[in-house]
């Protein structure tokens, strides 16, 4: 009998770690599965309320959930506009979790015991999973665990009902040039005197592919108007600037009077 007791202890105390028991968000760091370094409050702080879904690979319920929270996280603009969806997960490797994306046909982040997930779910207390919370652009958890919901709508309806959350269509993704860089994409589809940017978003260098065989300036400028950098080129058909030295953010090429604009991150 007391052993009976006892495992009933034990059962209500995992119940109640089904959700953590904090009201103001703890800031992390952290690096997705495939890489990229996600920090809670630079999302809050661009105003945007922030979804995570805490779970592993091997719980039953958590595979049930993921398929319809990514339904939500398509009806509600694919992190580009009123909330930023993001899972961790406190066991799984990278590896793991990268196989779970796929299954699942997640797209955004998920972070594993490879990149901080463990210590994400302990600085949270959660220990029992899925356990879904919502975080407001003020730094406060207004949902400590997302009520039981039969579809991706049931979210959808939950968070645009409750919280300033609208619902919009995801993006569409840009088409991807063929053979981008096999030195002869796009020369016949380019317009006479035009030119195309090459990776776009760059970070440390970018290609320029046009139709210019003689000398012509290059003109980097600013989101303000403002030139940033400038440089005359002898043979523009197919040459790489350096842009280490510019800082992320949008800007705008002009050659020859054509602009195009460049992303650097």
């Amino acid at each position: 009998m007391k052993r009976l007791i006892f495992i009933l202890l034990i059962a209500f105390s995992m119940n109640l770690n089904a959700q953590t028991n904090l009201y103001t968000a703890v800031d992390f760091t952290a690096t997705d599965c495939n890489g990229n370094t996600i920090n809670l409050f630079e999302i809050l702080d661009r105003g945007q309320y922030v979804l995570i879904d805490f779970f592993y690979y091997n719980c039953g319920p958590c595979q049930k959930a993921c398929p319809k929270l990514v339904e939500a996280y398509e009806a509600l603009g694919c992190n580009e506009h009123d909330v930023f969806f993001m899972e961790i997960s406190y066991t799984d490797s990278d590896a793991k979790c990268q196989e779970w994306d796929e299954m699942f046909g997640v797209k955004y982040p998920t972070i594993g015991v490879d990149g901080g997930g463990l210590e994400i779910a302990d600085a949270y207390g959660i220990y029992t999973f899925p356990t879904v919370i919502l975080i407001s652009p003020r730094k406060s958890i207004l949902i400590q665990d997302f009520p039981y919901f039969e579809t991706g709508q049931d979210v959808v309806d939950k968070l645009t009902s409750s919280y300033i959350i609208e619902e919009y269509p995801c993006p569409e993704e840009p088409e991807e040039p063929e053979n981008p860089d096999d030195g002869t994409i796009g020369y016949e589809e380019l317009a006479e005197g035009s030119f195309r940017l090459y990776p776009n978003p760059a970070s440390s260098y970018v290609r320029i592919v046009s139709d210019i065989n003689n000398e012509a300036e290059v003109k980097i400028l600013d989101i303000s108007g403002r030139c940033v950098k400038n440089v005359v080129i002898e043979n523009l058909n197919d040459v790489t600037i350096n842009i280490d030295d510019l800082d992320k953010g949008i800007y705008f090429m002009m050659i020859n009077n054509k602009i195009e604009k460049l992303i650097i991150e």
